[in-house]
């Protein structure tokens, strides 16, 4: 037996029984309630009420004509594909793509929380799709959007460690009172005027993890909410992923990675506004420098100079190593004019409260260098004048702001081999310099 496309689900028996006998040229029939028989030997073509029933792959494709089309076929639909801006309701069976099947046109996929699982050949989406209630899964290489996909009611998309390319002016929109959790994806080309970009409603979710951007031009946010509940990584280059009051960034225990992918005198940065930004259960966001850029050299400098000369008979006023404790307060330890502390961490989390401090003033020459492997917290208004060379975050120790503590410019989080001897030579002076 083949294909069988039914009109009426009461005459499926009757339908079934009709193709046994059929050659292998048929791909279907249409069997109307008037008693009208419609035998398809290339693509099946649906409209408006029809109810697609397979016992076999739908070896020429589906095309829809007009309204909306049930779908409960468990069999892959192989070949083309056209929804033709009309409606595809996934009945009672996910929507699986043949390997070697092409989309020719999109319309709305009403997925009633089943799957729509696509193809492995690389494509480029023309035309909008809308994707209601559906789970998207994707095989291919690469696939480039060239329009407006739209995502309606609790929707997920899992890039299966491929590529979804945004081309100029596509636009990713998740409708109001929508959530759209995506995963397991390198997302090409974000950026607004260079590129594609999110559209979030207010009221709207848009959630990640284990998900890498590259940036290719600037990124304003101003509306919607945007979860990382899972790690990413954002290749800036030199550009600026701001985010502006009415939308908001959660960090939710993970770490989200900036790195500059290049030489840039200029390098990009994620940028919120005040009360946009919310960190949870030590979530972060902290740089990784792939390679050399203008501050680097600064950074060098400032850190060289103000904690590690070879002839200082001391490279810094005091050392302070914090252990490996599950937490470190150091609320009494703050540099004054012209002093440097250096903190060596193993596996601490640090905590510097506000509300037993009035601030940490490190603007005249006064330095906190951080080295190891452990969490910052500043909490409590604590207010921390981080410019470059004053606030130092190395190896692996991450920053996490909490309560409305402030920061004038973000602290330099260095990862460079060059540091890891650093850090050894500040270790090796808490044997003789342990305070």
């Amino acid at each position: 037996m083949n294909k069988v496309m039914l009109r009426n689900c009461s005459m499926h028996v009757l339908a079934t029984l009709l193709l046994v006998g059929f050659c292998k040229q048929v791909t279907g029939v249409s069997f109307g309630s008037t008693g009208t028989l419609v035998i398809f030997s290339s693509q099946i073509v649906a409209s408006n009420g029809d109810i697609i029933e397979c016992g076999s792959a739908l070896e020429k494709g589906l095309a829809v004509t007009s309204g909306i089309v049930n779908y409960r076929s468990c069999m892959p639909l192989k070949d083309a594909f056209a929804l033709n801006g009309y409606m595809l309701n996934l009945d009672t069976a996910d929507l699986v793509f043949g390997e070697n099947s092409t989309i020719q046109s999109w319309g709305t996929i009403t997925g009633n929380n089943h799957k729509v699982v696509l193809g492995a050949q690389s494509s480029i989406w023309t035309t909008s799709p809308t994707f209601v209630d559906t789970h998207l899964f994707f095989n291919a290489a690469k696939t480039s959007i060239n329009t407006t996909v739209c995502f309606s009611g609790n929707c997920t998309l899992n890039g299966g460690g491929n590529t979804l390319e945004f081309l100029n002016g596509s636009i990713i929109e998740v409708k109001s009172g929508s959530t759209l959790c995506i995963s397991n994806v390198f997302i090409k080309g974000l950026g607004d005027s260079n590129g594609g970009k999110f559209v979030v409603a207010d009221d709207a979710q848009i959630q990640f993890s284990n998900v890498t951007f590259e940036l290719n031009g600037n990124v304003l946010t101003t509306d919607g909410t945007y979860k990382f509940k899972g790690p990413a990584m954002v290749f800036l280059k030199h550009n600026i992923w701001s985010f502006k009051s009415g939308s908001s960034l959660i960090v939710d225990g993970v770490t989200i990675w900036k790195d500059i992918a290049s030489e840039y005198d200029s390098p990009g940065n994620i940028k919120t506004a005040n009360g946009v930004m919310s960190l949870y259960n030590y979530g972060c966001i902290k740089y990784i420098y792939g390679g050399t850029h203008g501050d680097y050299n600064s950074i060098l400098e400032e850190l060289i100079k103000c904690c590690l000369e070879e002839s200082a008979e001391s490279p810094c006023d005091k050392f302070i190593n914090a252990g490996n404790e599950e937490l470190c307060i150091i609320n009494n330890l703050v540099p004054q004019e012209d002093q440097t502390y250096a903190f060596v961490l193993d596996g601490t989390t640090v905590l510097i409260d506000g509300e037993k401090i009035s601030s940490i003033a490190l603007e005249r020459n006064a330095r906190m260098v951080f080295t190891g492997q452990g969490t910052v917290v500043l909490k409590n208004n604590v207010f921390v004048n981080a410019s470059l060379g004053h606030f130092l975050l190395l190896d692996d120790v991450s920053l996490v702001v909490q309560d409305s503590s402030q920061l004038i410019n973000e602290p330099e989080q260095v990862r460079f081999d060059l540091f890891k001897s650093i850090a050894r030579k500040i270790k090796s002076h808490l044997i003789d310099d342990m305070w």
